[in-house]
């Protein structure tokens, strides 16, 4: 078996038993599901904020609407007030909404960070916030359960309840967020894929706060978890005519925020307090980091991403080396074709903004990026310097990649090589690469082929990477999520039921290759209203992900995070690639609607070789 096949069948295997493992687990949660009663109406809930939000400002409080007053939960109300990001006000009194809300505007009064005079009482609307927890049912929480306890409880939805000797306390979804304990723990084998709830740290925690360790808590107490519906204000962005383009510039401008002096971007951001994470680091992704500034650039004529795009290519000099005749980016003894290939693609996009006409490095990484190539069109991914070969370590999404790569560059050069090569790959992956039996179910993460495909309309003949997009398209399409599918506000996104929290450059990733895949449909006069649909739908979720200013009562300084775009709802994470993929697929589809708006779909000429 070829070693492409044998790692496509690998992942093949972890992927079917993940997806096995957590429609199990999900079984073993649902024999213990709670009885739940409805949330508190609109009403109710905007009435439980104004009224404390009244209170924190010394104005009179509102009177409740008779649906607030009637309003009674399953288990006691939890009511949490914030300063810049952090809970300073916890009360857990009362059942019912009102008592609730009441109780926590008498305790504001009496504790320093609350009292009057403390900056919880100074502050303007984005430092401060209310949160209102309302538990809706209640059951055992499954933690002996091998496998469901792994999927115990559901993160942003669930109180979790610990009992002893007849006292509880409790931790709220808002609460583990806070303390970072909401997104998944268990690795998958696939990258930055982690599935499962954080219990074993969130156990602990409750067992601090009865003063014992976690043993005696899980046998000698009772743990239970409580659906729950979470009331506060989160506006979300205005939906304005020029929404798309206001999302992408404020994408652009959280990168650059947070680019640092040596020019590479900060990798990953925690939204709680607006400062950068030294965990890991990935120079593709910071490449891609760079597309999306030199795309916005272009598309907003905006000079200071272009200034941003071009000083993370500046921050990679050191890595460029003469290989195969061209130039090649290397890490140590290894020179990476993917990454090649992105700074390749990056260097096109801003020549298509208007800056510097040197296509010398064009030129010399597709050079490189053909010399990769298999006999059978497949690229090698890797080129080992000291022995002076390529490898046969293949990574996914690469050839994607310098199939677009090489695309870019017959548009500036008009190389007819570079074509070809380019052609050559992607009638590979589109006939032969994924024709091992379990391909149909893995090959949806194909967003760089189909984006290389719908850059191709007009030069290239291909019926079956059309072909090959379709399917690519219509496999995502059931995991598009709506609005009753999953307990979070995702609607538009697309994950799997209520099981994982969909990841939102996921969503990202499939819009790409949707929105191409429209534009190749129409150069060759078609339509899809199924897919036009899907677009709409997730341009709505894309905007949704992008944050605004004052989103979020867990962040510190909104101001530091407006345009971030965190791993999911449950994560306080934002990573490069996160805005990367959001951004990007915002702009394809809004050069999609210029397109039709126009009535055409130009396709970049390709310049005469030699000019």
């Amino acid at each position: 078996m070829p070693v492409e096949r044998l790692a496509r069948a690998c992942a093949a295997l972890v992927v079917s038993v993940a997806l096995v493992c957590g429609a199990a687990a999900w079984r073993g949660v649902a024999a213990t599901r709670a009885p739940s009663r409805d949330a508190p109406s609109a009403d109710a809930a905007d009435w439980a904020i104004d009224a404390l939000e009244a209170a924190r400002r010394g104005r009179a409080v509102p009177a409740p609407p008779a649906t607030a007053s009637a309003y009674v939960a399953h288990a006691p109300v939890v009511v949490l007030g914030y300063v810049y990001g952090r809970p300073v006000l916890r009360t857990e009194h009362a059942r019912g909404l009102v008592e609730a809300v009441h109780h926590a505007i008498a305790a504001m009064a009496l504790r320093p960070e609350t009292a009057e005079g403390s900056d919880f009482r100074n502050l303007e609307d984005g430092g401060a916030k209310f949160s209102v927890t309302v538990p809706l049912g209640e059951a055992p929480l499954a933690h002996d359960l091998p496998l469901a306890r792994d999927f115990a409880y559901v993160p942003g939805a669930d109180v979790l309840v610990a009992e002893l000797h007849g006292v509880r306390h409790s931790l709220t979804p808002d609460e583990r967020y806070v303390l970072g304990l909401e997104d998944g723990a268990i690795p998958t084998g696939l990258p930055d894929l982690a599935l499962g709830v954080r219990l074993a740290e969130v156990l602990e925690v409750l067992a601090r706060a009865h003063g014992v360790d976690v043993e005696t808590l899980r046998t000698r107490g009772r743990l239970l978890r409580r659906p729950s519906a979470v009331i506060a204000r989160a506006p979300t962005r205005a939906q304005r005519g020029d929404a798309v383009d206001a999302a992408l510039r404020d994408a652009a401008e959280f990168l650059l925020r947070h680019q640092r002096p040596d020019g590479l971007l900060e990798y990953e951001v925690d939204v709680r307090t607006g400062a950068p994470l030294a965990r890991a680091d990935s120079l593709p992704r910071q490449v891609g980091g760079a597309l999306l500034l030199a795309g916005v650039g272009r598309h907003l004529g905006h000079p200071g991403a272009q200034f941003g795009a071009r000083r993370v290519l500046e921050a990679l000099a050191p890595l460029r080396r003469a290989v195969s005749g061209g130039l090649a980016y290397c890490e140590g003894d290894v020179c990476d074709a993917a990454l090649s290939a992105l700074v390749l693609i990056v260097r096109a996009e801003l020549a298509r903004g208007g800056g510097a006409d040197d296509d010398t490095d064009v030129a010399a990484l597709a050079t490189f990026l053909r010399a990769q190539q298999r006999a059978d069109g497949e690229m090698r991914h890797f080129y080992d310097l000291p022995a002076g070969r390529p490898t046969a370590r293949l990574v996914p999404y690469s050839s994607g990649e310098i199939a677009l790569a090489l695309l870019r560059a017959h548009e500036r050069l008009a190389d007819p090589r570079d074509l070809a090569a380019a052609s050559r790959v992607l009638d590979h992956l589109s006939r032969t690469a994924w024709s091992f039996p379990a391909g149909p179910y893995l090959h949806g993460e194909e967003h760089w082929t189909c984006i290389a495909a719908g850059e191709g309309r007009g030069r290239l003949r291909l019926p079956t990477l059309t072909r090959f997009c379709r399917s690519v398209v219509r496999f995502n399409a059931p995991f598009q999520l709506d609005a009753t599918q999953t307990p979070w506000a995702v609607e538009g996104q697309f994950g799997i039921g209520p099981v994982f929290a969909p990841r939102v450059a996921a969503t990202g990733t499939r819009l790409e290759a949707a929105a191409e895949l429209a534009r190749l449909l129409a150069a060759e006069g078609h339509t899809d209203p199924t897919l036009d649909a899907m677009l709409g739908r997730g341009e709505r979720a894309l905007l949704a992900a992008l944050r605004d200013d004052g989103r979020s009562r867990f962040e510190a300084y909104p101001e530091l995070t407006r345009g971030a775009v965190t791993g999911s709802v449950v994560d306080p994470v934002a990573r490069v690639d996160h805005v990367q993929h959001v951004g990007y697929a915002l702009l394809r589809i809004a050069e999609l609607g210029a397109a039709r708006r126009l009535g055409r779909d130009a396709v970049a000429a390709p310049r005469a070789a030699g000019n």
